[in-house]
């Protein structure tokens, strides 16, 4: 409970980090931040799933970074 409330609040620090900064330039951060509570590799369609549709995760792995080590 303490990694996930510290975890927390070190993201929401970031975020405001990066928002303040590109404030300043006049833009709105870049971000996606997706959290997921057991959420297995094979439970994505671009990972091979045929169960479970997962259309909009898939577009962006396909778009961007597929991490496949954690």
């Amino acid at each position: 409970m303490l990694f996930r409330t510290s975890f927390a609040l070190a993201v929401t620090g970031l975020v405001v980090a990066l928002g303040s900064g590109s404030a300043a330039l006049g833009r709105q951060p870049n971000i996606v931040f997706i959290l997921s509570d057991d959420l297995g590799q094979t439970d994505l369609g671009c990972y091979g799933n045929t169960q479970i549709a997962t259309p909009r995760l898939d577009r962006m792995a396909a778009e961007g970074t597929r991490f496949t080590q954690a």
